[in-house]
């Protein structure tokens, strides 16, 4: 029974934080007040000289227009920095709001409007990374996980490819993760963030070249997906589908691989150094072109610990 997906919106949205907030109306108006005692003392120390002069009081009459100036200049200044403390604070809204919108849409029945909300939020993240792109990917993770039902989605594949295939909006949740780039990664590991992908179907996805490090991966169906040179080091793939899985040129170095089918799995050129918990007869199963065999440096048998070596198939038999 498919599980229909809640957008998690009870998370804490940014809010904008005022660069000027040192500036305040109590600096403001006893800086404007010591101005005005100065003016008078300056005044009444030099009355005398400036009245003697025939043009004293075009004198004073300037110092005051002077004065007056320094009193309306961080005045001013403040209005300005509060104008422009209100407009960030109305582009924060607005972001927000996008935010808001497109997990919304997640959770809408029209594939449509569920791819719409993908991409809008997509772009949220590459436009604002530093805001929206680790709570985005921990969205979109769950959406994966967890994806709004879509009851005809079998039988559209079925008649639309001949065979069933990955339902678009989880493909499209896929590319994106697959998008990622060097800033991102960045900022997931300031936050402690591994991609969760657990108990996720993604059957005949797509997932080539993806940056899957370190990646949670437990009971995941990836049974004939394709993960052509993705980056797996680290992942944890415990008790998942490998099955007819396309692993050539992927690096699953130091990766767990614990209860995991492997059978008919491509691994021509794979990197499966220091994997931990595979077996030889798990490895068997697996295939390979016989020019590109998978490196294997460190790897030991989960049971007797002997170091593994390859003798799987070859890609056709």
């Amino acid at each position: 029974m498919a599980v229909k997906f809640i957008s998690p919106l009870t998370r804490r949205l940014p809010r904008p934080k005022p660069r000027w907030a040192w500036i305040t109306v109590s600096t403001l108006i006893p800086a404007a007040v010591l101005g005005v005692a100065l003016a008078g003392v300056f005044s009444e120390t030099f009355r005398d000289w400036l009245l003697s002069d025939e043009s004293g009081s075009t004198t004073i009459r300037n110092l005051g227009l002077v004065l007056a100036g320094l009193i309306a200049l961080p005045l001013a200044i403040w209005r300005g920095l509060v104008a422009q403390s209100q407009a960030n604070a109305a582009q924060q809204s607005l972001r927000n709001e996008r935010y808001q919108k497109g997990a919304e849409m997640l959770g809408h029945d029209a594939l449509s409007v569920r791819l719409g909300g993908i991409y809008a939020l997509q772009r949220l993240a590459e436009d604002f990374p530093e805001e929206y792109h680790v709570q985005i990917l921990r969205l979109l993770s769950a959406f994966a996980r967890h994806p709004q039902s879509d009851d005809g989605h079998e039988e559209e594949m079925k008649n639309k490819f001949g065979a069933p295939h990955i339902r678009e909006d989880i493909q499209a949740v896929l590319n994106t993760i697959g998008k990622r780039d060097l800033e991102q990664f960045d900022l997931e590991y300031e936050d402690g963030l591994f991609l969760d992908l657990t108990n996720s179907n993604l059957q005949f996805g797509d997932l080539r070249k993806a940056y899957l490090a370190f990646a949670y991966l437990h009971k995941a169906n990836l049974f004939h997906a394709t993960l052509t040179g993705a980056d797996l080091r680290h992942a944890h793939i415990t008790s998942a589908d490998l099955r007819n899985t396309r692993l050539d040129e992927a690096d699953l170095s130091d990766a767990l691989i614990v209860l995991t089918q492997l059978s008919d799995a491509n691994l021509s050129g794979a990197n499966l150094s220091r994997v931990i918990g595979l077996t030889q007869s798990q490895l068997d199963q697996a295939r390979s072109d016989p020019r590109k065999p998978p490196t294997l440096g460190g790897t030991k048998d989960l049971k007797t610990g002997k170091p593994l070596v390859w003798q799987g198939k070859p890609l056709e038999d």
